[in-house]
């Protein structure tokens, strides 16, 4: 197994990840981005290895076009600095990018999972 799939399945055993991606970013053209792996997990927890629906697309248009965003406004405030990871939270999900220089890794988690683990966590708190 390669040091990619020994990432991957290291990743997708957290509890929450829904999809996990690499994308190949074009220098110039963010339609050319390349979806180079994506893997996803339906409800029932099996993992679709090999996801290329609309949404896994969507996701390697847009994440490289947050990335480099996200890089250069990390450069203009700083130009000896550099971005080496991006969280972004929404109402439902957190999503993850990890750039390189050529590609990134995106996980997409679901935070229903978080959250119902922290209200267990309060509920044994309210009953000592």
């Amino acid at each position: 197994m390669s040091e990619i799939d020994n990432t991957i399945s290291r990743i997708n055993n957290y509890e929450g990840v829904e999809r996990i991606l690499i994308i190949k970013s074009s220098e110039h053209d963010d339609s050319q981005n390349i979806l180079v792996r994506s893997q996803s997990k339906n409800d029932k927890k099996e993992v679709n290895y090999k996801d290329d629906s609309e949404e896994a697309q969507k996701f390697a248009k847009m994440i490289p076009q947050i990335g480099k965003e996200a890089r250069s406004m990390i450069k203009q405030l700083d130009n000896k600095n550099d971005l080496k990871f991006l969280r972004i939270r929404t109402k439902d999900h957190e999503i993850l990018i990890s750039p390189d220089k050529d590609y990134y890794l995106c996980v997409v988690q679901n935070l229903e999972s978080d959250l119902s683990k922290n209200k267990d966590k309060k509920d044994k708190v309210e009953k000592k």
